[in-house]
């Protein structure tokens, strides 16, 4: 059990540094004009996650192994409440269209990713 609990602390670090640097590269980039880094660490953690879910069916990983990554860095790495704050903000300040293409963008988006994430660790299995 501590051994799990260790594995969650270290990789959600990782994570949530990754998260932080990511975010502020994009937001740098899009000029704050919309939370475009939430968005990209939403989707890019999806994807991974479906990637190694697809990996994981096949490929034996130890127990703490799988609850470092998904549990540990891409917890870390994704956010919904992040997510949920910028929402509300986009609310409060009348940008009614803006919160709409990032609730719909985050959520379909992540969905999306995390499957074809799936499929993608399944196909580079079955390849190998």
């Amino acid at each position: 059990m501590l051994r799990k609990i260790a594995a969650v602390a270290l990789g959600g670090s990782f994570g949530a540094t990754m998260r932080y640097l990511t975010v502020l590269y994009i937001d740098h980039l899009l000029r704050g004009s919309f939370p475009g880094g939430t968005l990209a660490v939403n989707l890019a953690g999806s994807l991974v996650t479906g990637v190694l879910w697809g990996v994981f069916e096949t490929v034996v990983v130890t127990p703490t192994a799988r609850t470092f990554l998904l549990v540990g860095v891409l917890g870390g790495f994704t956010t919904f409440s992040a997510f949920s704050m910028e929402t509300v903000n986009l609310l409060r300040d009348g940008e009614m269209l803006r919160a709409i293409a990032s609730v719909t963008l985050n959520t379909a988006g992540s969905i999306v990713l995390a499957f074809i994430g799936y499929l993608a660790g399944r196909a580079v299995i079955m390849i190998s």
